[in-house]
């Protein structure tokens, strides 16, 4: 897995203790898709946490990533046909 250009979206904070928010910037959405899905997967590749959203406001979602243990994950948010994905450190 690798990070891909991804303007749409931001996490914060990034690294995190264990909860981070996904903002969307509407303004680079090329989809106005009401909904989204996001995906969290390891290092590896293995998927730990997928969930929906909505996109109807600019604060997508907050993860609660407490229970992963710290390293490196990426996060990959899907709206419509588009896809982009960032890098996340837990500490």
């Amino acid at each position: 897995i690798s990070e891909t250009h991804a303007p749409f979206f931001t996490l914060t904070p990034n690294p995190t203790d264990g909860r981070v928010a996904v903002e969307v910037n509407s303004e680079e959405l090329k989809d106005k898709s009401e909904e989204a899905t996001i995906t969290v997967c390891n290092a590896t590749g293995r998927e730990v946490l997928k969930q929906k959203a909505s996109t109807l406001n600019s604060q997508l979602s907050t993860l609660n990533l407490e229970a992963l243990p710290a390293g490196t994950y990426f996060v990959t948010v899907t709206i419509g046909g588009q896809s982009g994905t960032r890098k996340l450190v837990v500490k």
